[in-house]
């Protein structure tokens, strides 16, 4: 299922809608949470597809890049974001491994 251009289904979540997520008619940001049992090709891959629907969204408006944020082992989201210059993708890891 694709919610405007963007993958939703096993693996992608649609963020929640109490948040500003639509902007121009564009999901701003995608939520990939890969199946138990994934490997990383899995998740690569639904990394992948995720920031290829954010950059036609960032190249349309043409004003912010692309973050993606680990927040847990297995939760990723893929956003636009005025942190990062358009044209760029960034990476930031906010999970803490513990002990």
């Amino acid at each position: 299922m694709r919610i405007a251009g963007v993958p939703v289904g096993p693996g992608f979540s649609a963020p929640s809608l109490k948040e500003p997520s639509f902007v121009k008619n564009h999901l701003q940001e995608i939520t990939v949470h890969p199946p138990a049992g994934s490997g990383w090709d899995t998740v690569q891959g639904q990394l992948e597809s995720a920031a290829e629907d954010m950059r036609l969204v960032a190249m349309a408006e043409k004003r912010h890049g692309i973050l993606v944020t680990r927040h847990r082992q297995h939760t990723f989201t893929v956003a636009i974001s005025p942190e990062v210059p358009y044209g760029m993708t960034y990476e930031r890891d906010e999970h803490v491994l513990t002990r």
